[in-house]
């Protein structure tokens, strides 16, 4: 099961960030799962390793909701 979730994870098109909350979200699912007995007692998403390769775009890279002119006029009119 660990190495189908690594795989998974290897490749994503997600940013570092995306795949830590990914981990996180198996890791307290699995973990959801131990205490109600649904499944065994090893937590494989403990064993996961991000990849060292930067994949997606970066939320700095975005396009942004506003123009500089529209954000103006919004501080402007506060």
């Amino acid at each position: 099961m660990a190495w189908f979730l690594q795989n998974i994870m290897n490749k994503a098109n997600l940013t570092k960030g995306s795949l830590r909350n990914l981990k996180s979200f198996w890791y307290n699912i699995w973990d959801f799962a131990m205490l109600n007995d649904l499944c065994n007692k090893k937590n494989y998403p403990k064993l996961l390793k991000l990849p060292s390769i930067e994949r997606g775009n970066k939320t700095s890279i975005r396009e942004r909701i506003f123009t500089e002119e529209e954000l103006e006029i919004l501080w402007n009119n506060l």
